[in-house]
């Protein structure tokens, strides 16, 4: 199987279920249909045969009245003819029924043949199609990787060169400018870039390329990495940044790089919507054999209409929110997943927000010793309060 079509596998393992969901359910209808077909053929059949009789018994009886008086020889014979003719009508209607039978079963197999031929060309309709949208798509990925490795390149120069220019300016004012508009293009630059990597991570997600190193880690050291990363951007910005570790037991198996990168993405979406004066936490705990982690901040929140869909492709917390292609809490998702976790927000507008991720099975560390909490020293911008 193409890489490809290992990517699209659960999408078309959907639309497979589906198809025969509805396959069935058509057969169901299809026969309950000829069945109740059958039934009103046979009730009709059954009371027209029932009318007969009647008609012959109010016949039988008038004759009987006359032939009261007749001898035992006519009405011996009489009876014996009636019970030749009902032997007859027997035998005749038994011989209706077979035929009935057997044209309802020629028929319902005909409806079978039929629809059999009609799912042969639906299936190699569909199959035409998948090979058709697997070539576009692997058209698609080898332009946008091709693409994406140019601008990659073109943006580290672009970048490089605005560090260059910032670096040689002196303390005029004119090189003050020129600083400014260097810090600019840095910033530009570094944003075009996330843009790009994370078309990148998500093209590689679709291909079934997420690649996930899972080693014996500690929740520690990826807080510690993630809040020393935003550290500066968060004092710039006069939120409190700091991370709560409880208990000391939270060593599992997970990839470190994967889980900074999704702690990356929730702080820096925190960030945006934190104003100043806001808090920002990461916290992580065991919880039986998994590890709980969480990024919690007393920015704006989010709307209930948009919890149920953040974490899709191109969606993002504000609708009128231009500044990312909606890609990160995506690709948080699929990393996530692909640890075999689970990853959901609660949300209050005007309360914040809290991001929640479990990672499931992680290895118990030897040793039973707990505390009721540790605070990370040295990890933040402030405080506890």
């Amino acid at each position: 199987m193409d890489e490809r079509d290992k990517g699209a596998a659960p999408e078309r393992d959907r639309t497979d279920a589906s198809l025969r969901e509805e396959r069935n359910r058509t057969d169901r209808e299809l026969h309950a249909r000829d069945a109740s077909r059958e039934d009103d053929i046979d009730g009709l059949i059954q009371r027209a045969r029932q009318r007969a009789q009647l008609v012959l018994d109010i016949a039988r009886a008038r004759a009987d009245e006359e032939m009261d008086k007749s001898s035992n020889e006519i009405r011996t014979r009489v009876a014996d003819e009636r019970r030749a003719e009902d032997a007859a009508r027997t035998s005749e209607h038994a011989a209706a029924d077979a035929r009935s039978r057997q044209e309802h079963s020629a028929r319902r197999q005909g409806l079978i043949q039929h629809l059999a031929v009609e799912r042969t060309e639906t299936d190699r309709l569909l199959e035409e199609e998948r090979e058709h949208a697997n070539r576009k798509v692997a058209a698609r990925d080898d332009v946008l990787g091709i693409v994406s490795h140019d601008l990659r390149t073109m943006l580290g120069t672009i970048s490089l060169n605005a560090a260059l220019i910032v670096s040689d300016a002196s303390a005029g004012e004119v090189d003050r400018n020129v600083v400014r508009r260097g810090d600019a293009i840095q910033r530009l630059t570094a944003r075009m870039s996330r843009v790009v990597d994370d078309l990148i991570e998500v093209v590689s997600i679709e291909a079934g390329k997420l690649d996930i190193e899972p080693r014996v880690s500690d929740v520690r050291c990826v807080l510690q990495d993630a809040v020393e990363a935003f550290a500066p951007t968060a004092t710039a910005r006069g939120v409190v940044l700091e991370a709560w570790i409880e208990g000391e037991d939270v060593r599992g198996r997970f990839d470190h790089e994967r889980l900074l990168q999704v702690l990356g993405n929730l702080v820096s979406n925190a960030l945006r919507f934190t104003p100043a004066g806001g808090r920002i936490t990461l916290g992580g705990e065991r919880t039986g054999p998994d590890l709980h982690i969480w990024v919690a901040d007393t920015g704006a929140g989010i709307p209930a209409d948009r919890l149920g869909t953040i974490f899709d492709r191109f969606q993002q917390v504000r609708r009128a929110d231009r500044t990312s292609l909606g890609l990160g809490l995506y690709i948080s998702r699929c990393i996530i997943e692909a640890h075999g976790g689970r990853i959901w927000v609660e949300s209050e507008l005007g309360s914040g927000s809290t991001f929640h991720i479990i990672v499931p099975g992680a290895l118990l560390a030897s040793g039973s010793n707990r505390d009721p909490g540790v605070r990370l020293e040295d990890m933040g911008n402030g405080t506890r309060s």
